[in-house]
């Protein structure tokens, strides 16, 4: 069964954790953490520190 994250695979997104909210493109889904490609490098957020993930609107210019 696919991750309910899934649909935000290669999108722009928000995760915020226990003590910081992350921005950037989401990489991988696994059991363990989700990795996102920030402007400061990869993270890595385990998924017992998010309280909620959401896609980032690109605002039309």
């Amino acid at each position: 069964m696919p991750h309910a994250l899934s649909r935000l695979m290669s999108q722009e997104v928000e995760v915020a954790a226990a003590d910081v909210t992350v921005r950037g493109i989401l990489r991988e889904i696994t059991e363990q953490h989700v990795t996102l490609w920030t402007q400061n490098g990869w993270v890595s957020v385990p998924h017992d520190r998010i309280k909620g993930v959401r896609g980032i609107r690109k605002s039309s210019d």
